[in-house]
């Protein structure tokens, strides 16, 4: 109503694909969306008709379809960044100012696959000790709390070949937030080439946390600890 062109690219929320890709086109207020239909977003999309464009002011929407042979073109992450970099671009050019753009992403959500050019990163990344990034080993870390839910309670101990898992799930989380990383890269540096950087918020959020073998629970988010109902 303030007179700024809205739009909203990535993952939305758990039911994206019914409020987006249904006849009933539910995509107000925003302008302009670019997004998948599958639900909670994913970090590939290449199936027929899974992605959803809506050119601004528009009431239609559009079905895509990313090309399914390249993995470099269909990454969730990358898309969501240099679909958002192009309408921006497109927004100063036209002298549309002022604008919204909410980005959401899939990562770090479960379950983790890093970028194709991220994962050798990924799978050596080591801590400031030189050692192997690992689960967070804090006191509830494949704790028995035998006095507790009997979920809790009756939760068998994380073996050797579980904790290892538990890793490498940690460092895929962190793989996945390099390309984060380059999407923030990306649209601060068009931001700056395109002369607003003086006049434009850049605020960040985020979903709340994971447990990663916390009272032996292997990865979840549902339970009322610190680790799960916390905003990093």
């Amino acid at each position: 109503k303030a007179g700024y062109q809205t739009a909203i690219f990535g993952k939305i929320h758990n039911d994206q694909g019914r409020w987006l890709c249904t006849p009933e086109n539910h995509t107000e207020p925003f302008d302009h969306i670019e997004t998948e239909c599958g639900p909670c977003g994913g970090y590939y999309r290449t199936g027929p008709d899974e992605w959803v464009h809506k050119e601004t002011h528009d009431d239609v929407t559009v079905l895509e379809t990313l090309d399914p042979a390249d993995p470099f073109s269909n990454y969730s992450e990358a898309q969501y960044g240099n679909r958002t970099v192009r309408w921006i671009r497109k927004i100063v050019a036209a002298k549309q100012e002022p604008f919204f753009a909410f980005i959401g992403t899939s990562g770090p959500h479960l379950g983790v696959i890093p970028a194709p050019w991220h994962r050798e990163m990924t799978a050596n990344l080591k801590g400031s000790d030189g050692q192997p990034i690992q689960a967070p080993r804090n006191p509830a870390f494949n704790y028995h709390a035998k006095d507790h839910h009997p979920l809790l309670a009756t939760a068998p101990i994380l073996d050797e070949k579980a904790i290892a898992d538990e890793d490498m799930l940690m460092r895929d989380r962190w793989g996945t937030l390099f390309s984060i990383d380059d999407m923030v890269v990306g649209v601060a540096d068009a931001i700056k080439e395109l002369g607003i950087a003086d006049r434009t918020y850049m605020l960040f959020t985020s979903d709340h946390g994971y447990h990663l073998g916390q009272f032996r629970i292997p990865d979840e988010k549902m339970m009322p600890y610190d680790t799960d109902i916390r905003v990093p």
